[in-house]
């Protein structure tokens, strides 16, 4: 029988330990020596304060903390521990300090000391600010010379970096309360970071003007700190509540159309969909889209398997086309396109990305071989693939089309991709992730003008890194930033954060979703040694592909953080999706509803269905409108 950590999150390991600490109507939340949720009077103030390393491709080091030390009084906490960053070729260690008190002043303070000359793209300080009442609003900046600014935290997502040369920012966290946040030990930047789909702007150490990476010097100590003081009027009661959440579901009339469903097959999973037990998932699965790539470095192999998958599925086929732009770029497309005729594939819709553009380039730079323009490329490949939709955007993330969007008249429809652990892993922030995506949704439809937006492959694990040499590894199967196999792929976890994710796209009108491989690490069906077997996203995606292109009702989701849903109609019946997006147990209550027929997909029913790609065919129980929802369970329920 599998551990419990294993059904929720495909991994042995348990989620790192965490505690609240208080004093007075101070609160924050410590978890792996870092600080999270920081509140006054149950207000989320600073969303993290972190000291966190970095490699020279911008993986972020685990830390071994040891000599960890914590007292608590009424009237504040400290905290005391020493941390170690290491690989094969280089280590570091620091120690750390952090206070708090009941008037109102929070510190974190770390001394570092390199063993060895350390190579990195970032060593020190992160600060985090949420993005609920704080996005679009005024903030006071102090800079390091002593001068201070008014300023505004962007409601619009910022391509470039909103305030630099920061050493203090003071914003208001709730009528009569602010807090200002000073940082010392180097200059600190700030980033829009919904650019990655973190739900934070972020203050980080070292202006990203300065070269990286760069050498800590071995034996040479470097301190920093962070410090925190709130002013306040006259005391509130506190509002912390960590417990069971009550959330009522309304489900309206009609309000567009379900995302049309897609499934990617690449390199890693392209030959993998070749055998008759994939095959079968992938039929009964039935998305509506296969995504495919093309690339001179294609294999025939893999582009034969593209072909054999979208036929198994009879769904459409979506290709993304590199083109090196080194020549000719015309000659390039027809030969691309010729490669994709021999193999048998007939695209009707065709992503245009220029190679250059596969890693970051700041915004405006101009890519080399289109000194003619996106225009002009764009033509070019309408008459190499005549007939298909031609898109344009990033097959890499926001932050990458964001920077350099192509020109929308050009195109059909605009795309990017995401992922949640480019800056962290732990399960919090991957869920969180999920409030940034109405902002990136909004930001791209602006961008798009009148084309379509289609959401390209996206998975919980990083498919590509644009900022380094490649995703981070993780034999151990972690909860590693940047790493490309991500364990909770496998386990429930998964499930419900896609559900959530795609209601966040339904509502702001995507039209095309790419989620997950047919196999490999970003996989819904298991090949190595649990083949024959489907993981927990694979009914879940199954649930959203039955709902492809059909009528989408508006839903009212009443307190709805934790619990996120979507409904469609689907042969005259009203079914809702539900995800609860949380480790606690979530009470549901669909309003202006007597009785449902109610399936889910749980830790107790986990184990049948993993068994059998068909468990997501049971029609469920009827029973009242009312139910409980397990930690990161998802439901389907049927209004009667």
């Amino acid at each position: 029988m599998e551990s419990r950590d294993m059904v929720l999150f495909g991994t042995h390991a348990p989620a790192p330990a965490h505690r609240t600490l208080q004093a007075g109507q101070l609160s924050a939340v410590l978890q792996d020596g870092q600080l999270r949720r920081i509140c006054w009077a149950g207000r989320e103030a600073i969303r993290g304060i972190s000291f966190l390393v970095r490699d020279r491709d911008w993986g972020t080091y685990p830390t071994l903390l040891t000599d960890l030390n914590v007292d608590e009084s009424a009237t504040g906490f400290k905290v005391t521990y020493t941390a170690q960053c290491q690989d094969d070729r280089q280590s570091l260690q620091y120690t750390a300090e952090i206070t708090g008190d009941a008037d109102g002043g929070l510190r974190f303070a770390a001394r570092m000391v390199p063993t060895s000359d350390f190579s990195t793209s970032r060593a020190g300080f992160v600060v985090l600010h949420p993005l609920q009442g704080v996005a679009g609003e005024a903030v006071s900046v102090l800079h390091t010379d002593g001068t201070t600014a008014d300023a505004v935290f962007p409601k619009h997502i910022a391509p470039t970096q909103p305030i630099f040369d920061i050493r203090a920012l003071t914003h208001q966290v709730s009528a009569g309360v602010t807090v200002t946040c000073t940082m010392e030990g180097d200059a600190f930047e700030m980033e829009d970071q919904r650019n990655w789909s973190d739900a934070s702007f972020k203050t980080y150490v070292r202006p990203l003007a300065r070269p990286y990476p760069y050498i800590l010097p071995a034996h040479q100590p470097q301190t920093q700190s962070v410090s925190l003081r709130f002013e306040h009027a006259a005391s509130t009661a506190l509002l912390v509540t960590q417990g069971v959440g009550d959330h009522t579901i309304a489900v309206g009339p009609v309000s567009g159309r379900v995302a049309a469903l897609a499934l990617t097959v690449l390199g890693d999973s392209a030959t993998t969909t070749t055998s008759a037990a994939v095959q079968a998932c992938l039929a009964a699965l039935a998305p509506q889209w296969i995504v495919g790539r093309v690339s001179p470095e294609s294999r025939k192999d893999d582009l034969r398997a593209l072909a054999f998958a979208q036929k198994t599925c009879g769904a459409q086929l979506w290709l993304e086309v590199v083109v090196p732009c080194q020549i000719d770029i015309a000659a390039e497309l027809l030969g691309l396109a010729q490669v994709v005729r021999d193999a048998g594939l007939v695209p009707a819709a065709v992503t245009i990305a220029p190679q250059a553009l596969l890693k970051t380039v700041p915004c405006g730079y101009k890519v080399p071989g289109l000194e003619a323009g996106m225009t002009a490329l764009f033509s070019a490949a309408r008459r190499a693939f005549p007939g298909a939709l031609i898109g344009g955007g990033s097959l890499a993330y926001f932050t990458e089309l964001n920077c350099n969007p192509p020109p929308a008249p050009a195109i059909d429809f605009i795309t990017h991709t995401t992922c949640p652990i480019i800056h962290a892993a732990d399960d919090d922030s991957v869920m969180e992730t999920l409030e940034t995506l109405p902002w990136i949704f909004q930001s791209t439809l602006h961008l798009a003008g009148a084309a379509a937006y289609w959401l390209g492959s996206t998975a919980i694990g990083m498919r590509h890194n644009p900022y380094g040499a490649a995703p981070a590894p993780n034999p151990n199967h972690q909860r590693v930033a940047m790493a490309k196999e991500d364990p909770r792929q496998r386990g429930l976890f998964a499930a419900a954060f896609y559900v959530a994710y795609a209601a966040k796209a339904v509502q702001s009108g995507v039209a095309v979703l790419a989620l997950c491989d047919p196999t490999g690490p970003f996989g819904l069906i298991a090949t190595d040694s649990m083949v024959g077997q489907v993981f927990p996203a694979y009914h879940a995606l199954r649930w959203l592909a039955q709902g492809g292109y059909k009528p989408l009702l508006a839903v009212d989701v009443n307190e709805s953080a934790g619990v996120a849903a979507l409904a469609f109609t689907n042969q005259e019946q009203r079914v809702l999706l539900i995800a609860n997006t949380t480790g606690r147990v979530q009470n549901v209550t669909i309003a202006g509803v007597d009785r449902i027929t109610l399936a889910v997909l749980d830790e107790k029913s986990c184990a049948a269905a993993m068994q059998s790609a068909n468990w997501s065919d049971e029609p469920g129980v009827a029973c009242d409108a009312k139910f409980a929802l397990a930690p990161y369970a998802v439901a389907r329920a049927i209004l009667l």
